[in-house]
C-alpha cells in the first residue's frame, strides 16, 4: 500500500514525524503536488518559507513526475 493510499484512506488525520521534520514535510508536498493542490514550482519557496530544504522533492518530481508537472503550470 502506497502512503497517499494510507493517508486517503486513514478514519482520521495522519501524523507523519521524523526527527528533523524534511522527511515528512517532503512526503506532504509529494502527496499535495501529485493530487493537484500544489504547484511543483511552489515546493521550493514553500519548504524555504518554513525553513526546510526541499530539493529533494523538487528534484524526485521532475524526474518521476514530469506530466504532472507540466500539467500545473
Amino acid at each position: 500500500m502506497r502512503i497517499r493510499d494510507v493517508v486517503e484512506t486513514a478514519p482520521a488525520p495522519v501524523l507523519a514525524h521524523c526527527r528533523g521534520g524534511t522527511r515528512s514535510l517532503t512526503l506532504h508536498v509529494l502527496g499535495e503536488v501529485l493530487d493537484g493542490r500544489m504547484r511543483w514550482e511552489d515546493v521550493l519557496a514553500y519548504g524555504a518559507d518554513l525553513g526546510f530544504d526541499l530539493t529533494g522533492a523538487s528534484t524526485w518530481l521532475n524526474q518521476h513526475a514530469p506530466k504532472q508537472a507540466e500539467e500545473t503550470s
